[in-house]
């Protein structure tokens, strides 16, 4: 409030935890649901919020970089709860080996990674979401060419 506004040196950035929480309340609402909202953890970067995410029953996340999963990853273990990450951003080479290495070390984070192609789904262990391109031509395989890519030992039909 004013005490503390008034105490701080100028400029400052001061974030009032009970209009987080409310904001986190209302966006929950919003969804329908907690199990309805992927937050991502780039809008956070703060472990007291993520908590605050967690307590208002958010278990599904996103996030763009092997820094930030592991980051999200050790916040929410101490918790005890069970969480869903997507790395939206798709990786390769030593990014992908440390998405890898993050989800071998936090068992109860089940990590997902963003391919755009088969021969990313078959470059990871990890479960993989197909970035799929509505025609807006940025990124992903062609909506018309997705059915045609699955990641290794998916289930075919029947």
């Amino acid at each position: 409030g004013p005490a503390v506004e008034a105490s701080v040196l100028s400029p400052s950035l001061i974030i009032y935890g009970s209009k987080v929480r409310r904001n986190i309340a209302r966006v929950v609402e919003a969804c329908g649901s907690a199990e309805r909202w992927r937050p991502h953890i780039k809008t956070t970067k703060s472990a007291w919020v993520i908590e605050a995410l967690v307590a208002a029953g958010v278990r599904r996340f996103k996030c763009a970089t092997p820094r930030e999963a592991a980051v999200l990853a050790r916040t929410v273990e101490p918790l005890g709860v069970a969480i869903d990450a997507l790395c939206a951003f798709p990786h390769g080479g030593p990014n992908l080996a440390e998405l890898e290495s993050v989800a071998a070390r936090h068992a109860s984070t089940r990590l997902s990674v963003l391919v755009e192609d088969e021969a990313g789904a078959a470059a990871t262990r990890l479960d993989v979401f197909l970035d799929v391109n509505p025609g807006m031509d940025r990124s992903g395989v062609p909506l018309e060419s997705a059915a045609g890519v699955a990641a290794p030992g998916a289930a075919g039909p029947g």
